[in-house]
């Protein structure tokens, strides 16, 4: 687990589900309040207490990653507009995003995917 963090210090929850790619909401990144994310504005923070942390400086630089591209889901894109600048893409399960790391994260399992046999 951990954060997405912005240089204007937007914050959002993200995990890592393969070496150099988290996933995380993609409201987090994308809605019409501002233009298409620029990935060198953004940094990944692994860790797993997010409480700590109001703002970049509050992270260790060997915990960070910088974001190569961002993927979010087109279905997210469409559902928004002016009057509802995060759509209703939530609704529809939409509100996802893939994020593409610079550089993989090394010594450290992606968390998995369950299955119907898991508790």
């Amino acid at each position: 687990m951990g954060a997405l963090v912005s240089s204007s210090n937007e914050l959002g929850t993200a995990t890592l589900i393969a070496p150099n790619m988290v996933v995380t909401a993609a409201h987090v990144i994308q809605n019409s309040f501002y233009d298409d994310p620029d990935p060198d504005e953004w940094i990944f923070f692994l860790g797993d207490d997010l409480s700590d942390h109001s703002s970049s400086s509050g992270w260790s630089s060997e915990d960070s990653y910088e974001v190569s591209q961002f993927l979010v889901h087109e279905g997210w894109l469409r559902r928004q507009s002016a009057e509802h600048p995060l759509g209703d893409g939530d609704s529809l399960g939409v509100d996802i995003a893939l994020v593409i790391l610079k550089k993989s994260v090394l010594g450290l399992f992606p968390a998995r995917i369950p299955n119907r046999n898991d508790d």
